[in-house]
């Protein structure tokens, strides 16, 4: 007998019998097998498509319909011939491609890991567009609203305030005479003399 003769496992594909030493043991039919057959494909394995996740994508409505272990493609339409609904085939298509960003011009998918939601206006943005600044955030509009109140008070009662202190200390008339600097006066007489805050 020869040395070595009795170790290893015989490939189990009647075709080759071949004895290996490191066999390989299919994982979908519990057989052994060399190194040229231990593929599902290689050695036609019955159970090949056994564990596999395959689906069956419905022309009609796009809906993805999970096939058992054994079916093929037209047993899944079959099955799913009666569930069928194409009027959901435009919603469908949507979901697949995917949300984008809202920007105006703007066409990068969001996903969970590219998206980011804004904390004042909660609205879903890429990460490009994430600055309140940069997606016309609607808090970004309140702040710009009360900015330009409060730019309209202040100039208002700066207005004001001119004007009172004209009244209260009147330029020394220029070009117009002593009746602008009298009628500066009777106007200073009208006003009441309390201190000014």
């Amino acid at each position: 007998m020869a040395v070595l003769s009795d170790k290893g496992l015989i490939c189990s594909n009647s075709l080759c019998r071949q004895r290996d030493f490191l066999p390989f043991r299919c994982e979908k039919c519990e057989n052994v097998f060399c190194l040229e057959h231990y593929l599902p494909d290689d050695h036609s394995c019955p159970k090949k498509n056994i564990g596999n996740r395959r689906v069956y994508v419905c022309p009609e409505c796009q809906d993805v319909i999970r096939l058992m272990d054994l079916e093929t493609d037209e047993d899944g339409a079959r099955r799913h011939r009666n569930e069928c609904k194409p009027e959901l085939r435009a919603q469908r298509e949507q979901m697949r491609k995917g949300r984008h960003c809202p920007v105006k011009g703007c066409k990068e998918r969001l996903t969970a890991v590219s998206s980011i939601r804004c904390p004042h206006c909660q609205m879903d943005v890429c990460i490009r567009h994430r600055l309140k600044e940069d997606h016309n955030c609607e808090i970004l509009k309140a702040q710009h609203k009360e900015r330009r109140r409060s730019s309209l008070l202040r100039q208002t009662s700066s207005n004001a305030m001119k004007a009172v202190k004209t009244l209260l200390h009147p330029a020394p008339p220029t070009s117009g005479g002593p009746s602008t600097y009298l009628n500066v006066w009777s106007i200073r007489k009208r006003l009441p003399l309390s201190p000014v805050t």
